[in-house]
């Protein structure tokens, strides 16, 4: 995938980092719709393009890459979303269980629960594959899907290896966390 320069508004639009610590002087900045996450300080930015209408970032713990990672944390934003199309966020989740299970006969789907955040619907579930990769190493990823009114955001944080239960807790904790916020409505504020 081609690497991308962000510039500032772009890139205000795919997510904030260290929300707490720059909410100041970001919030009389923000304008549109935004998807709210922090990333966190463990880990750095590995790879980041634009292919069509998705923006796609990916962050590795330090000392890692995306071509050899043991975690991996995804923001993807699908701008007007799917082709023009409002997608569901279970219906996301239907599209992404069919699609491992094409690419790995011994995978798995947990539904983790769905939600209305801000006016804004959410689902969050988990797929694993126990040979996910040429080195035959499993996979287990967590998804929140949001779908916006101009766009569709995922978050995904996957594992080379089988999480411990503390592990998917503290990460589903994040992920719940994870939100849309858009500065022309009165009930999704912006920080």
């Amino acid at each position: 995938m081609q690497k991308t320069d962000w510039s500032w508004p772009l890139f205000r639009k795919v997510f904030v980092f260290f929300l707490l610590v720059l909410a100041a002087p970001l919030s009389a900045e923000m304008q549109g719709e935004n998807l709210l996450v922090s990333i966190p300080g463990d880990y750095i930015l590995g790879n980041s393009g634009k292919n069509g209408d998705v923006l796609l970032s990916e962050f590795v713990r330090r000392g890692e890459s995306v071509e050899n990672w043991s975690e991996l944390l995804t923001v993807t934003v699908n701008l007007g979303h799917f082709d023009g199309k409002h997608m569901a966020p279970s219906a996301y989740e239907t599209m992404m269980k069919g699609m491992w299970e094409k690419s790995c006969p011994d995978s798995s789907f947990r539904e983790l629960g769905t939600s209305e955040q801000n006016g804004y619907k959410a689902s969050l579930f988990m797929l694993s594959c126990k040979t996910a990769d040429a080195r035959g190493r499993p996979e287990y990823t967590l998804f929140k899907a949001l779908a916006g009114n101009d766009s569709f955001y995922t978050v995904q944080k996957a594992f080379h290896f089988k999480p411990t239960r503390q592990q998917i807790n503290s990460w589903l904790d994040f992920l719940k966390d994870v939100r849309i916020c858009d500065s022309r409505r009165p009930e999704a504020p912006c920080p």
